[in-house]
């Protein structure tokens, strides 16, 4: 059986798909938004991950892109409620499975071993080797892409810091705020570019 983090504030729900899940065997870890999900993950290392994409402090969708940033290999699915979250969720982030909440459970039961099932390789965090001054100035865009750590913070703001893995250890910061349609769209073509980076892939 696997360990499945579900990242969902509202009570009625998260009970509801823990009871889903529970009742397969499979272990639960629960945050209530995306930045104790965030956390969570990295102290878990879950089989696959279940999240809101309407939820408060950090929108579902800012939590599976800084998810995917940080682990390229995660599987997710998303839960929506209405046609405006699925929207939301389909038009930001690419190769995301999808499910209603009022999804009935053996077809929810399907689609969490599908995912399962198809969860490519261990987890891990992104392993970069530390670059110096010299290797730092020779970065074409999208490697520049990759040397940079993004935060989304309370206020909903971007947080980059820019030459993060140089040889001091330090990188130089920048804080801009933004609306979260804005910052959805940041965050998701950092992760489009790290990922054709490592994978060679669009």
């Amino acid at each position: 059986m696997a360990k499945i983090l579900l990242v969902e504030d509202h009570p009625t729900f998260a009970r509801l798909f823990h009871h889903y899940l529970n009742s397969d065997g499979h272990t639960i870890v629960h945050a209530a938004n995306g930045k104790l999900g965030l956390q969570l993950f990295r102290q878990e290392l879950p089989d696959l991950v279940i999240t809101d994409i309407a939820m408060p402090v950090m929108s579902g969708t800012q939590f599976i892109q800084q998810l995917r940033f940080e682990f390229v290999n995660t599987r997710i699915i998303a839960l929506y409620f209405g046609e405006e979250e699925r929207s939301t969720a389909v038009s930001t982030i690419s190769d995301l499975a999808i499910a209603s909440k009022e999804v009935h459970r053996p077809q929810f039961m399907d689609l969490v071993n599908h995912e399962l099932t198809q969860r490519k390789g261990e987890l891990a965090p992104r392993e970069e080797e530390p670059l110096g001054n010299t290797q730092a100035s020779n970065l074409s865009s999208e490697e520049r892409m990759l040397d940079i750590e993004v935060n989304v913070t309370d206020t909903g703001s971007i947080e980059i810091i820019q030459g993060s893995h140089n040889h001091s250890g330090t990188g130089t910061g920048t804080t801009i705020t933004m609306s979260a349609e804005q910052a959805d769209l940041v965050m998701n073509g950092i992760s489009k570019a790290r990922q054709k980076m490592l994978t060679g892939t669009e």
